[in-house]
């Protein structure tokens, strides 16, 4: 069996993820109408098929260009979002933050000042954490947002609630709440 260049260069994630492609690809076009074409770029030019022309709706239904043209595009989108879908919402630092403050009852300034009293370290430990584990950002940002802590800090309070969160279930329970009131308002 003879390979290509491309595919014996390939990784195997590369070889699976393109696989995985091809059958969404084969999973719509089963959906389709028989007498709508697929406007598929990667199907064409593997089939070596000619894109589909505009014309494609029947112009005795008494459709127009216009909605032949929208009806060409609502499938291409919805290929496009079967192929890559749309992430959800990222939730940002200052959203957890706004979160920590209304179910600790604390305010922001508290939450990022130089003040360690149990009464806001433990909020501040927990809205850490959160933006650990909820956001792409480094350590190091995150300790800028918490009034320009280090990014050991940061490690330290991601750390202890991870270890307090095995623990303590009333901490879990805060956690989870946060997290879930963060889930709603993105």
């Amino acid at each position: 069996m003879p390979t290509t260049l491309h595919s014996a260069i390939a990784t195997p994630s590369q070889k699976l993820a393109a696989e995985a492609r091809r059958e969404r690809e084969r999973k719509i076009a089963a959906k389709a109408q028989p007498d709508t074409p697929i406007a598929c770029p990667s199907a064409s030019v593997r089939s070596g098929a000619v894109p589909p022309s505009p014309s494609f709706v029947s112009a005795d239904k008494g459709n127009g260009p216009q909605k032949a043209v929208r009806a060409r595009s609502q499938i291409w989108f919805w290929i496009v979002e079967e192929i890559n879908p749309r992430l959800p919402p990222r939730v940002s630092i200052e959203d957890i933050q706004v979160a920590v403050e209304r179910h600790c009852k604390v305010g922001h300034l508290d939450l990022i000042s130089a003040r360690r009293t149990a009464c806001l370290v433990r909020p501040r430990q927990i809205a850490m954490f959160l933006a650990r584990h909820l956001t792409p950002n480094s350590l190091p940002v995150i300790g800028r947002q918490f009034g320009g802590r280090d990014h050991t800090t940061v490690l330290h309070a991601v750390r202890k609630i991870e270890w307090l969160r095995t623990r303590d279930k009333t901490l879990a329970g805060d956690i989870e709440a946060i997290a879930r009131a963060l889930a709603r308002a993105a």
